[in-house]
């Protein structure tokens, strides 16, 4: 409105009165307008990147199955944040019903905080999951008799079978399911509820789509 009146005004200005003062001003106001504008502009560009990454990192929970300000454990590769820094970064967005559908490796250790039973880690068809003590790892674990690259596991979506293999050598690195010891190289088919016990103690279930 400002500017509606001084370009009325300058409009119907007589000759020699107060002219240069009236663009002056009218030439103020308008660069105020437009800093104001890029300012708002800015200002939205910055609420729709905060909007972005906060929905990037719901869905990133959401793909290990973990709470909104769920607090992950230093031992299983947590830095004090929501989300340890080796969380897969290519990982596509995955439809609820398919990610329901997926087994997962389900926590189970003791004295590890609240996380017994809340870290779940989907196992996606064909594609490898490393454990090991390195943050690159799909599940990183910093704990006794666990080396940089400790194991693997495959689910095989079309025979609908998880198979584990155990990487490491060395009779320091202990991988046990169900109490029997797995050799450095074997591969072995897991089954629902199986119990996987890594290193010294950390401690994980699978839980298979239906209990099959």
């Amino acid at each position: 409105r400002d500017i509606e009146f001084l370009r009325a005004q300058l409009e119907y200005a007589a000759e020699g009165t107060h002219i240069e003062d009236l663009k002056l001003a009218l030439s103020d106001r308008e660069r105020l307008i437009q800093q104001l504008q890029c300012l708002g502009n800015e200002h939205d560009k910055e609420l729709e990147r905060t909007a972005f990454l906060h929905n990037h990192r719901l869905l990133a929970l959401r793909d290990w199955g973990l709470k909104e300000g769920y607090q992950v454990p230093a031992s299983f590769g947590g830095e004090g944040g929501l989300l340890a820094k080796s969380t897969p970064r290519h990982i596509p967005h995955i439809a609820s019903d398919i990610l329901n559908a997926l087994p997962y490796l389900e926590n189970i250790s003791d004295g590890v905080g609240e996380s017994s039973g809340v870290l779940q880690y989907p196992l996606l068809p064909d594609m490898d999951f490393t454990v090991g003590a390195r943050l690159d790892n799909r599940l990183p674990l910093r704990a006794l008799g666990i080396p940089e690259r400790f194991c693997v596991l495959t689910y095989d979506q079309n025979n609908k079978q998880v198979i584990l293999q155990k990487l490491a050598r060395g009779g320091a690195y202990h991988l046990t399911v169900n109490g029997r010891e797995i050799g450095a190289g074997e591969r072995v088919t897991l089954f629902n509820g199986d119990r996987i016990i890594l290193g010294q103690a950390r401690a994980m279930r699978l839980v298979m789509p239906g209990g099959k």
